[in-house]
This record gives structure tokens, C-alpha cells and sequence, in this order.
């Protein structure tokens, strides 16, 4: 008898089965036949098929739900699984030569009691290995050659791009050179492990704890680090540009010479950072936390630093905050004049056509700084050194220059009111509003000692 399902006549034994109901031809096909050769089974729902011994061959299962699925003997030879997941499937002697794998979770996928005599390339026994028996490989090094497959000539080993190695601990193992471009290590361990050089572009570091990892001269372009742990990383001349560190630590670390243009760094943490020759123009800073030693010759040019406090960095020498909105900003008693003892000349931090509108650059050291054209209407400059600055076509109108030090500036086209109501009291040094301050007021506004305050600070040299 015929059963009424929802305005439909349904046969017998098929009420209960609204999966099977909405299953492409395709699916059923390989279901009832097992043998589906180059179909389009993307995204098919297959987890826990019976599959032992289907023919696959050159078939789409990318992103398709495999997981438990019974595929021994199955001939997957140059299938497609793109993100396919396949934990805890059994694929003893299936046959893998040239399938894709990048990207599929191999979580206690089932290949025999010997991965290395499995049906499967080189580069997935390896990323079978490092989700499933890392010991294994930390055990014998040598392992990790099973992703060399032939790339001398171009410098890298490749085989791994686009391996999913989520959830793994490789911490301390040696990826160095390695193409893992695109990869996935969301919520990875990767403590101290070595990616010197290693092709890293929009790869996945979700979560990740990559603290003490070395990363230097990594190619890490639109990679994602959100809310990953970079504590104390080496990420030294790093290509991070247009890269998403969204609430990441990046407290210690050094980003000596890296490239950050573009990056995503909302509510990053960069406590304790060494940013030498850093590369952080055109980026949103307004929420990122900054302290610590700072670093000489950073670009901030084009970025947000609006209401931004900074007034916990030691030194920002020579600094480049070109066209960088910095209204609001707490600048203050930071170091922007370069503290060497060599005798020659610097230019200065580079404040050209900056937005400076109401920031507290109160006791900054500014040394040659340049603020051509820039905006500084109601900044607050009191007791700052401002020794030969470059005011040329600058908005000064209500800057506040209490006891500040104005000697030999360029004022080409600016207008200064600079009025001394008497002699400086001694140790104190010009200002606008006279000479009325305590000995107290004028020991604790003085600029710091941009030569005696500055230590030499490597956080990853104990």
C-alpha cells in the first residue's frame, strides 16, 4: 500500500529517509552501483557509505562528507578531495596515485597497519603522518623527505601546499623551505617550530600557538593568524602583507624588517614587540596595543593611530608617520629622535601632512622631526624637544609649547607667538606661557634621555 507523504505518493520503506529523498542521481547512482567514474559528487553527504571496492576514478568529491566511510579497495586514482573530510574513514588498499588531497582531513583516516605501503602520494602519507603520528616523524627526521617530490630546482620542498594539519601538535619539528602554501594549522601546536623561508601564503593559523616559532623570511601573504599566540615568535623580514592578526599575541616578538602593509591587526598585541625597519603603513592601529622597546625607522605612513596610545613605546627613532592619522593619539615622552652616539646628522621622524589634531606629544624627544604641511592644531607640546623640527606650512593654531625647546626650527609660512615672559630658570627651557612651574613639575616633564633610557632588548635572547 502506497503511503501520502507530505502530497506525495511514497513507496513503502522510504518514509524516514528524507537525505536519501534529496540525494542527486549522482550519489544515489554511486550508492546502489558503486560505481560512479568522473562524477560531480561535490559536497555529496557519504559519511558511513558502504563503499568497499567503488570505482571513483577521476571523480569531483571535493568537499564531500566521507567520514566513516567504507572505501577499502575503492579506486580514488586521481579523484578530486579538495576539502574532503575523511576522519576515521577506512581506505586499506584503496588506490590514491595523483588524487588531491589538499586541504582533506585525514584525521585516524584508516590506510593499514603501513602508511608507507599504502596507495597514496608522498606528500599525504606525510600529512597523514603529522595529524596522526607526529612522534613518529619527531622520532625520524627523514620522514619529513616523503614531501620532496623533485622541487630542488626551485628551492622549496614542495608537496604539502594546501595540507590540512589542523589540531596537530608539530611542535619543535622543522618545516624550513617548505611550500605549505595554503595549509591549514588552525588550532595547531606549533610551539618553536621552524618555517624559515617556508611558502606560507593564505595559509590558516587560527588559533594556533606559535609561540618562540621561527618564521623569519616566511612568505606569509593573506595568511590568518586570529587569535593565534605568536609569544616571543622570530618573524624577522616576514612577507606578512595583507595578512588578518586580529587579536593576535605578538607580545616579545620580533618583527625585525617584516612587512605588515595592509595587515588586519584589530586588538593585536604588540607588548614588548621589536620593530625595527617594520613595515605597518595603511593599517587600522586605533586598537592595537603598543609597549615596550618600539624599534627604529618604523613605517606607520597611511595607517589609523587615531586616539591610539603609544605612550608605553620607549623609542620610535626616525619613524615615518607620513599621511598617518594620528588626531587624538597619546604620543607622549616617547623617543622619536635616533638615540646613537655616532655624531652624524639623522633626519628625524617623518611627520609630513600627519593629522596630529589634539595628540599629546607632551616631553617626546622630536629632534629634526618633520611636519610639513601637517595638521597640529590643539596638539599639546608642552616640554617637548623640538630642536631643529621643520614646521614649514604646518597648522600650529592653539598648539600648547609650555617649557618646550624650539631651537633652530624652519618655520617657512608658520606662524609661532613664542613669548618668554623672563630668563629661564636654570635647567628649564623656553616656552610660550613663562617661566611659572615647580622644580617638581619640571623634573617629571622633562623628555626622557633618549641616550641613557634605551637598553638593548632581544626578548628571545634570555
Amino acid at each position: 500500500m502506497a503511503i501520502l507523504c507530505g502530497g506525495n505518493i511514497a513507496a513503502p520503506g522510504i518514509v524516514g529517509q528524507p537525505v536519501l529523498a534529496q540525494e542527486s542521481s549522482k550519489v544515489r547512482q554511486l550508492r546502489e552501483t558503486r560505481v560512479c567514474r568522473g562524477c560531480n559528487l561535490r559536497d555529496a553527504r557519504l559519511r558511513g557509505a558502504y563503499l568497499q571496492g567503488a570505482n571513483l576514478q577521476e571523480a569531483d568529491l571535493s568537499g564531500a562528507d566521507l567520514r566513516g566511510a567504507d572505501l577499502r579497495g575503492a579506486n580514488l586514482v586521481e579523484a578530486n578531495l579538495l576539502n574532503a573530510d575523511l576522519r576515521e574513514a577506512d581506505l586499506r588498499g584503496a588506490h590514491l596515485e595523483r588524487a588531491d588531497l589538499a586541504g582533506a582531513n585525514l584525521a585516524q583516516t584508516n590506510f593499514g597497519d603501513d602508511i608507507a605501503v599504502a596507495y597514496l602520494d608522498p606528500q599525504w602519507q606525510l600529512a597523514w603522518r603529522l595529524v596522526n603520528t607526529p612522534e613518529d616523524v619527531r622520532e625520524d627526521p627523514d620522514l619529513l623527505a616523503l614531501a620532496d617530490v623533485g622541487a630542488a630546482d626551485a628551492g622549496l620542498i614542495e608537496g604539502l601546499a594546501g595540507a590540512n594539519l589542523s589540531h596537530s601538535d608539530l611542535s619543535e619539528l622543522t618545516f624550513s623551505n617548505f611550500d605549505l602554501t595554503r595549509s591549514d594549522f588552525s588550532n595547531a601546536k606549533l610551539s618553536e617550530t621552524q618555517f624559515e623561508g617556508a611558502a606560507l601564503d593564505e595559509s590558516r593559523f587560527m588559533a594556533a600557538d606559535l609561540s618562540g616559532a621561527i618564521l623569519t623570511a616566511a612568505q606569509l601573504r593573506q595568511a590568518d593568524f586570529s587569535f593565534a599566540t605568536l609569544t616571543a615568535a622570530d618573524l624577522s623580514d616576514a612577507n606578512l602583507e595583507d595578512a588578518t592578526l586580529t587579536t593576535a599575541d605578538l607580545s616579545d616578538a620580533s618583527l625585525v624588517g617584516a612587512n605588515l602593509r595592509e595587515a588586519e591587526l584589530l586588538q593585536a598585541d604588540l607588548s614588548g614587540a621589536i620593530l625595527d625597519e617594520a613595515v605597518l603603513a595603511r593599517i587600522d592601529l586605533r586598537q592595537t596595543t603598543f609597549a615596550g622597546p618600539g624599534g627604529a625607522n618604523v613605517d606607520f605612513s597611511r595607517s589609523d593611530l587615531s586616539r591610539a596610545d603609544l605612550s608605553q613605546v620607549i623609542s620610535l627613532a626616525n619613524a615615518n608617520f607620513e599621511q598617518a592619522n594620528l588626531e587624538g593619539a597619546n604620543l607622549s615622552r616617547i623617543c622619536f629622535a635616533d638615540g646613537s652616539t655616532d655624531g652624524e646628522e639623522t633626519p628625524g621622524a617623518s611627520f609630513r601632512r600627519a593629522n596630529l589634531m589634539g595628540a599629546n606629544l607632551q616631553s617626546a624627544v622630536l629632534e629634526h622631526a618633520n611636519f610639513h604641511q601637517a595638521l597640529l592644531s590643539g596638539a599639546n607640546l608642552n616640554y617637548a624637544d623640538l630642536d631643529h623640527t621643520d614646521w614649514t606650512q604646518a597648522n600650529v593654531e592653539n598648539v600648547t609649547l609650555r617649557l618646550a625647546s624650539l631651537e633652530q626650527p624652519t618655520i617657512a609660512d608658520t606662524t609661532f607667538d613664542v613669548v618668554a615672559e623672563m630668563p629661564a630658570p636654570r635647567g628649564a627651557r623656553l616656552g610660550v606661557n613663562g617661566w611659572n612651574v615647580t622644580a617638581d613639575e619640571l623634573r617629571t616633564a622633562q623628555p626622557r634621555d633618549c641616550f641613557a633610557d634605551i637598553e638593548p632588548h632581544n626578548p628571545l635572547v634570555p
